[in-house]
């Protein structure tokens, strides 16, 4: 959980993805910000957290294309090549949908930097 302090006032944000949906809130907060009594930038938490997810799928579907290509490779020294391109079709899917999280990731780092307030 992160703290945010607005002057002498702690503000615990447990989820900070719901203050974008409260406006009101988050005008409060970017105004607190730009006027130098934010310690902590939300934005900021946001866009990292962002960037730490896209990673994180990146590497899971990394690792499921991983065991899908060793999958087909048993596959295929058994003879089984059906099965084996089945699985290396998988694989193939898995190892896209990890560049896409990847390039996704990157983006939203580039803009996180571009974009401090």
């Amino acid at each position: 959980m992160a703290l945010y302090w607005l002057k002498d006032k702690e503000l615990p944000l447990q989820d900070s993805k719901k203050i974008i949906d409260d406006g009101k809130f988050l005008i409060l907060i970017i105004e607190a910000h730009k006027k130098g009594h934010l310690t902590h930038s939300i934005k900021e938490d946001l866009m990292a957290d962002t960037v730490a997810e896209e990673h994180e799928k990146a590497a899971m579907h990394h690792e499921h294309a991983a065991v899908h290509y060793r999958k087909a490779a048993e596959h295929h020294r058994a003879g089984e090549h059906a099965d084996s391109g089945h699985h290396a079709h998988i694989a193939h899917g898995h190892a896209k949908h990890a560049q896409a999280h990847a390039e996704a990731a990157a983006k939203e780092e580039a803009n996180m930097h571009d974009k401090k307030p």
